[in-house]
């Protein structure tokens, strides 16, 4: 914990659900945001339906090493097991999306372990789109992930990019599981 010196150091209250807009200082409105959190497992020999078979979960996307991407004529460096919130959670706060995930994950923490364990990367891949954001994770949010052998990675886009990057993803309405 950051604490600056001659500081008690702070306990970590329990809170709210914490999505937040920013208020900008130009205008009275309030800013929206877009977010989503996909469960993502990234590895160099990765077999994606090995993957499949160990959570038990369909993935939305996979592929393998040497397999040509979806765009171009560029092959994968890596395999890949993708997969993401159900359409239900679109709307819901980042910090209910991550719960979704402790959620589907902690009965799965042998097998992720196993699979993390073999070299693969395993994280929740955590998008967020506005033009100014603010938001908070519970403390109780944190433990439950920080017990997961996943990482989180942070995605920010302004509004106003976001189009571009979401362009390049394929989400679950789009195409059947690969």
């Amino acid at each position: 914990m950051l604490r600056l010196a001659g500081q008690a150091p702070r306990r970590c209250a329990r809170l709210s659900s914490n999505v937040r807009p920013h208020t900008q200082m130009s205008s009275a409105a309030i800013t929206e945001y877009t977010s989503s959190v996909a469960l993502v497992i990234l590895g160099e020999s990765l077999d994606p339906a090995s993957i499949t078979s160990r959570l038990g979960m369909e993935p939305h996307e996979s592929w393998m090493r040497g397999q040509l991407k979806r765009v171009g004529t560029n092959v994968h460096q890596w395999g890949g097991w993708k997969r993401f919130l159900p359409e239900a959670l679109k709307a819901a706060t980042v910090e209910e999306q991550l719960n979704y995930w402790i959620e589907e994950l902690v009965p799965r923490e042998e097998p992720l372990e196993s699979i993390a364990g073999s070299g693969a990367r395993c994280s929740l891949d955590v998008f967020v789109s506005s033009d100014a954001a603010w938001f908070k994770l519970s403390c109780e949010v944190n433990r439950s992930i920080a017990a997961l052998p996943v990482s989180i990675e942070f995605t920010f886009w302004s509004s106003s990019s976001a189009a571009l990057y979401l362009e390049t993803q394929h989400h679950p309405s789009e195409q059947g599981a690969a």
